[in-house]
C-alpha cells in the first residue's frame, strides 16, 4: 500500500515524490560499480581536504572561525528576547541569507591531528572500498558536520543510487550519525524562522542557522529517499527501510509527523511479515513515549477509515479488488495495534472515548458491508441471503464439498461443508470473512471500556449492533459481544431480558461443543445467572444447562457440576429443586434475592422446554432429573460431582478444565513432575479479567498439573490406601498394584523352581512362560492363581 506522500512542511500531497536537486541528476546510473561523477567528487573531496589543511592559514580577522565539534547545537551563546521580535522584510532576508552563506563557506577547515592520517583518509576517499568510504564520510561528519557539509553530501549521492545495497549501507550511516548526536533532541528550525532582528545577533549565529536551515533541507531529502526505499517491490527492502524510520522516529523529533505517517503506512503491507513488524515497532514506540497515544491513534484511525481507491475499470460485483483486499488488511493490523495500546486511568479522557468511537464505527461499516454482500459474512450464495445456512449445499451429492460462489475447486474452500448433509445444516457455521476483525474490534472494547467515562447514550445507540452481532457472526464472536453486552449492561445495573434470551438460546447451540471458548462461556453464564433477580430464569438456565451436558465431553461436564455446586450454595432456593417433590406448595416460593418490585410468572402451569423466553418455561416447577444418568457416566469424576450434588456433599471438583481431558490422562504415563502453575498479576491489558479468579469461575490452562501432585509411579503412590486415592487416579492405583503383585508372583515361582533343582528343560519352559505378556495386561484380582496345571503350554509338553 503506497499510502500518502510527504512535501516539504509535513503536508500531504497526492503526487509523486519531489524530484531531487540539480546536483543529483547524474547520480543514478546502471553501472554497478562505482560511477564516474561519484568518483570526481570524492576525488575533489579528498583534494579540498588535503589542500585546504597543508595551506596557509588566513588571519583571523578575514575568516570566522568556529570551534569544531560533534555536537554542533550545544553553545552557550544562545539568544532569548522576553518580547516578540518584528518580522525581517524579504529583501534583508535575502541579503542575510546570501551573507550567512558566504560565512559557512568561509570556515577554515578543522584542525588536523597529523600529516598521515589527513594522506590515508584521502586515499580511502579516493580508492577505497565501499565499507572504508562510508566509514570514512561517517567519520568526517562526526567530527564536525558544522565544517563537513560535503561529506553529508556524498552519503546522500551514494544512499540515492539504485544499488539496493549500497543505498541501504548509506542510509544505515546516516541514521546512525543522526541518532547518536548529530541532531539535536528538538526540532530544527527554518533561517526565517530564528531571531535575525535580535540586536545582539553575531556572524557565528548566521552560520550556525544558515547550517541548520540546510540541515532541516538536507534530512527532509533523505526522509525522501527512505519513502522511496519503503515501497521497494522486495520485503527485504521495505523491512530495512522501516526499522530506519523507526529508530528516526525513535530517537529524534524532527520530521515525526511525516516520520510516523511513513510507519502507519506500512500496516498497509501486502507483506504480513512487514505489517506485523510495524505494528510492534509502534507498540515499541508508546512504551518509550507515552505521551504519543493521542497521535498515533489519530493517524491509525485516519488509515482504517480512508476509503479504498476507486478502480480505473469496473469490476464484476462477486470479484474482490486488490484495493478492497488491501484495505482490509490495512484496517486489520491496524485494529490488532490499537487494541493492544496499554491503556490507565491518567491517560486523557479523549484517547480511550476515541477509540470506542472508532470500534462502534468499524462496527457499521462492517455491518453495511455485510448488508450490502452477504455472501461475504456467511460464505454462501447470495440466493440463501438472511439465512445464514447451507441451503445450497442440500442439492449436491452427499460428501461433496462446497467451495463457495467464487472457486473453482482449488487450493482451500472459503465456505466448505463437512462430509454429509442432512437434517443439521442449518446450524452449519460458515466461515466468516469479518470474524477475526470484529473479534479484534470486540477484544479492544473490553480493554477500552473500563476507562472510556462515555454517556449511556452511546451505548445504547449501539446496543442494536452489538445483539445484530451475535446473531450474524461465528460463536467465537458471539460468545465475545454477549460478553461485551454484559460489561455495559452490568455497570449501569440493567442486564436486559434480551441478553438473558440470547444467552438461554447460546445453550443448545451444537457450535458450543467445539468451541474454543468454552471457558468463557461458562464464566459468563455463572456470572449472568448469579447476577440475575428472576429465581425463575435461574431455574430454567440450570435446567436446560443439565439437559445440554449428554452432547458435550467430560471437561465440560465437570466445569458444569463445579459451577453448579457454587450456584447451590450461593442462590437460595435452588436446592428445591433436587429435595422437593413436582407439584409441592413450596415450589411456589420466590427467592430471596428476587426483586419485590418485580413480579415472578405464574408457577401452576408444567415445564415448557420450547419456550423462547426463559422466565416463561416453569422450570422451577419440576426437577433436576437430569443429574440422575450422570451417576452412572463412564468418566469417574463426573459421577462422583453428580453423587456429591445429590447428596448435598461439598464438589470437590477443580476450576481448571484441562485436568480432565483424555491429554491429561495421558500425560500421567510420562512419569514426569507436573509443571507449577506461575502467578500471574492483574493485567493491563485486560483490567476486568481481574476477578476470573472468584469462586466458581473456571479457566483452561494446558500442560499444567495439579498442585503438589507426584507422579503416579512412586512408592508413596501406591501404598496410599484406596480410600484416599482421587477417583481419577484410582486406575493408576490399581494397575501399579497388579502390577507389583504379578512381580512378586512371578519372583516367587523362579525361586522355588531353583530350590527344588528341577531340570533346565522344565526351568526354561517354566521361566519363558511367565515372562511371556498376557492378553489382559494384568491379573484378575479374583482369578489370579499361582497353580500352572491348565497351562496349555504345559499340556503340549506332556507335563502333568
Amino acid at each position: 500500500m503506497r499510502g500518502d506522500k510527504i512535501i516539504k512542511g509535513g503536508r500531504r500531497a497526492s503526487t509523486a515524490i519531489p524530484v531531487p536537486p540539480k546536483e543529483m541528476d547524474g547520480v543514478r546510473n546502471k553501472n554497478k560499480t562505482r560511477m564516474p561523477q561519484d568518483n570526481e567528487n570524492i576525488r575533489a573531496l579528498g583534494s579540498e581536504e588535503s589542500s585546504s589543511r597543508s595551506a596557509k592559514k588566513e588571519p583571523a580577522a578575514a575568516r570566522l572561525n568556529i570551534p569544531a565539534s560533534a555536537q554542533w547545537y550545544n553553545t552557550d551563546d544562545i539568544l532569548t528576547s522576553s518580547e516578540p521580535l518584528p518580522a525581517v522584510p524579504q529583501s534583508d532576508l535575502a541579503s542575510l541569507r546570501t551573507k550567512a552563506a558566504s560565512l559557512h563557506a568561509s570556515l577554515p577547515p578543522p584542525p588536523s591531528t597529523s600529516k598521515s592520517d589527513d594522506q590515508f583518509l584521502t586515499n580511502v576517499l579516493t580508492s577505497g572500498t565501499l565499507s572504508d568510504r562510508l566509514s570514512a564520510l561517517t567519520l568526517m561528519a562526526q567530527s564536525s558536520p558544522l565544517h563537513n557539509t560535503r561529506a553529508l553530501e556524498s552519503l546522500k549521492m551514494m544512499a540515492s543510487k539504485k544499488g539496493r545495497e549500497e543505498s541501504l549501507k548509506a542510509l544505515r550511516a546516516i541514521v546512525d550519525w543522526w541518532v547518536g548526536g548529530g541532531a539535536p533532541d528538538y526540532k530544527l528550525k527554518y533561517f526565517p524562522d530564528q531571531p535575525l532582528n535580535h540586536p545582539e545577533v553575531k556572524d557565528s549565529h548566521l552560520v550556525l542557522w544558515y547550517f541548520e536551515d540546510w540541515l532541516k533541507k538536507y534530512f527532509f531529502s533523505v526522509l525522501q529517499l527512505l519513502e522511496a526505499l519503503s515501497l521497494d517491490l522486495l520485503p527485504y527492502v521495505r523491512t530495512q527501510a522501516m526499522t530506519l524510520i523507526f529508530q528516526l522516529l525513535d530517537g529524534k523529533p524532527e520530521q515525526e509527523q511525516n516520520l510516523l505517517r511513513l510507519l502507519v503506512n506500512k500496516l498497509g503491507d501486502s507483506e504480513k511479515t512487514v505489517a506485523s513488524k510495524a505494528s510492534y515497532q509502534l507498540l515499541q514506540i508508546l512504551q518509550h513515549h507515552p505521551g504519543m497515544k493521542a497521535v498515533i491513534i489519530r493517524e491509525i484511525s485516519s488509515l482504517i477509515l480512508r476509503p479504498p481507491p476507486r478502480p480505473s475499470k469496473p469490476e464484476p460485483a462477486n470479484s474482490q479488488s486488490s484495493s478492497r483486499n488491501s484495505n482490509h488488511h490495512s484496517r486489520y493490523y491496524g485494529i490488532i495495534t490499537l487494541n493492544q495500546i496499554t491503556l490507565s486511568s491518567s491517560d486523557p479522557q479523549n484517547v480511550p472515548g476515541s477509540l470506542v468511537d472508532l470500534y462502534f464505527k468499524l462496527f457499521r461499516e462492517i455491518l453495511n458491508e455485510t448488508n450490502v454482500n452477504p455472501g461475504l459474512a456467511t460464505g454462501t450464495n447470495q440466493s440463501d441471503k438472511g439465512t445464514g445456512t447451507v441451503a445450497g449445499a442440500a442439492k449436491k451429492r452427499p460428501g461433496a464439498k462446497d467451495y463457495g460462489p467464487d472457486r473453482k475447486g482449488k487450493g482451500k474452500t472459503f465456505g466448505t461443508t463437512n462430509a454429509k448433509v442432512t437434517g443439521l445444516a442449518e446450524f452449519h457455521e460458515a466461515e466468516d470473512a469479518n470474524s477475526k476483525m470484529i473479534s479484534a474490534i470486540l477484544a479492544g472494547v473490553n480493554r477500552a471500556f473500563p476507562f472510556a467515562k462515555l454517556e449511556g447514550s452511546i451505548f445504547d445507540e449501539h446496543m442494536d449492533t452489538l445483539f445484530r452481532i451475535t446473531h450474524t457472526a461465528t460463536f467465537n464472536v458471539s460468545i465475545q459481544a454477549l460478553v461485551l453486552i454484559f460489561q455495559v449492561t452490568a455497570s449501569k445495573k440493567t442486564v436486559s431480558d434480551r441478553f438473558y434470551r440470547t444467552l438461554y438460546e447460546s445453550i443448545i447451540d451444537p457450535r458450543l461443543i467445539n468451541s474454543s471458548k468454552q471457558a468463557m462461556w461458562m464464566n459468563l453464564t455463572f456470572k449472568a445467572i448469579k447476577a440475575d433477580t428472576s429465581h425463575s430464569r435461574v431455574c430454567a438456565f440450570i435446567k436446560r444447562t443439565l439437559q445440554a451436558l449428554g452432547m458435550h465431553q467430560p471437561p465440560f461436564i465437570c466445569g458444569t457440576l463445579y459451577m453448579l455446586g457454587q450456584l447451590l450454595d450461593s442462590t437460595p432456593g435452588l436446592r428445591d429443586m433436587i429435595y422437593v417433590p413436582e407439584g409441592a406448595a413450596k415450589r411456589s416460593v420466590v427467592s430471596a434475592s428476587s426483586s419485590p418490585s418485580k413480579q415472578e410468572p405464574h408457577h401452576s402451569e408444567a415445564y415448557d422446554p420450547r419456550k423462547r423466553e426463559p422466565q416463561y418455561a416453569h422450570a422451577e416447577s419440576t426437577c433436576l432429573w437430569e443429574l440422575v444418568p450422570l451417576l452412572h457416566h463412564f468418566h469417574p469424576s463426573v459421577s462422583l460431582h453428580a453423587k456429591q450434588i445429590l447428596t448435598s456433599v461439598q464438589v470437590t471438583a477443580t476450576p481448571d478444565l484441562g485436568l480432565n481431558t483424555l491429554s491429561h490422562f495421558l500425560d500421567r504415563f510420562v512419569y514426569k513432575n507436573p509443571k507449577k502453575p506461575k502467578p500471574r498479576g492483574a493485567s493491563a491489558m485486560q483490567p476486568m479479567a481481574a476477578g476470573n479468579d472468584e469462586a466458581g469461575m473456571v479457566r483452561l490452562v494446558r500442560g499444567v498439573g495439579e498442585p503438589g501432585a507426584g507422579t503416579v509411579n512412586e512408592e508413596g503412590f501406591w501404598n496410599k490406601p484406596v480410600a484416599e486415592v482421587p477417583v481419577d487416579q484410582l486406575f493408576f492405583h490399581k494397575f501399579f498394584l497388579n502390577k507389583i503383585d504379578k512381580q512378586k508372583e512371578r519372583a516367587k515361582k523362579v525361586a522355588k523352581r531353583k530350590k527344588s533343582g528341577t531340570g533346565d528343560s522344565d526351568d526354561n519352559g517354566d521361566v519363558g512362560g511367565d515372562d511371556a505378556p498376557s492378553l489382559n495386561g494384568a491379573h484378575s484380582e479374583e482369578g489370579d492363581s499361582s497353580d500352572d496345571s491348565d497351562d496349555p503350554r504345559r499340556l503340549r509338553s506332556g507335563r502333568p
